[in-house]
């Protein structure tokens, strides 16, 4: 287990080096939400997802939040704007879910995460699901001991962690020609630096034992969108980065699934 000194040279490593790209995709907490965390209701837990443009919902090609009142209500596709729509479309409804904004990584493991701890938004018999795929710093062991740091601070409040990693199939030279990236391996989650990728990084941290502190359950987008992949779909909006409606689905489903067996163990 990472120490607190450790992880604290780690978040000011990660501050100061990597870019903030990703916080920039992410945006402001959504009205599902909001009505979550207004109208908890006893025994129903609520679950978190925090993360970047994935969880947000670009679908689309268009954030929920930047809609029209009236866009809304002419758009058919509406309903499957984001992870959050979906997942309420086939919830049971024995749990809330909402968009949290962002959890602050890749260059911080604060923002609304610890926020939402110290403000009681975040309690017992939650669910925090935290992603993130926009620009990293290629430094997986320093986004792993951030991702520790998310999981010591939810552990206060007795929540299941989910991280959720990354999929992507970044054709090369597209990021460098359309918005000037000029190392692409940067938004590239899969791609080993010294023998360790970023989604590596996930899987250690959901494997990773902490004394007194429920398992961490892992998310495999990136395998679960090859798979959809492999069965001739088309997951993924020409950035490679952001899902389309079939991929952002597909991980909607997913979650949802991965929600209801955390649920159905608590049961037992």
């Amino acid at each position: 287990m990472p120490s607190l000194l450790k992880i604290a040279i780690s978040l000011a490593f990660m501050a100061a080096s990597l870019s903030a790209q990703a916080a920039a995709q992410a945006g402001p907490q959504d009205q599902p939400y909001g009505d979550a965390l207004k109208n908890r209701t006893e025994g129903k837990p609520v679950v978190h997802l925090f993360g970047d443009s994935i969880f947000r919902g670009w679908a689309l090609k268009k954030f929920p939040d930047e809609y029209t009142e009236e866009e809304t209500e002419e758009d058919l596709l509406w309903p499957l704007r984001s992870p959050v729509s979906m997942i309420r479309m086939v919830s049971d409804g024995g749990y809330d879910v909402g968009y949290g904004g962002g959890s602050g990584l890749p260059t911080a493991s604060t923002g609304n995460v610890l926020m939402g701890v110290i403000h009681g938004q975040i309690q017992e018999g939650d669910i925090a699901v935290i992603e993130d795929a926009g620009e990293h710093g290629k430094d997986p062991m320093a986004f792993y001991l951030l991702l520790m740091d998310i999981r010591v601070t939810l552990c206060r409040k007795d929540v299941d962690v989910i991280f959720a990693n990354t999929y992507d199939e970044i054709e090369p030279g597209w990021l460098t020609y359309h918005w000037g990236v000029e190392d692409e391996d940067t938004y590239r989650w899969s791609v080993p630096f010294e023998g360790m990728s970023m989604n590596d990084a996930y899987a250690k941290a959901a494997r990773a034992k902490i004394a007194d502190c429920k398992d961490a359950h892992l998310l495999d987008v990136q395998g679960l969108l090859k798979n959809v992949k492999q069965r001739e779909h088309v997951v993924i909006h020409e950035d490679g980065i952001h899902p389309n409606i079939a991929g952002q689905w597909a991980i909607a489903l997913a979650l949802e699934r991965k929600v209801e067996e955390i649920l159905s163990e608590r049961a037992e």
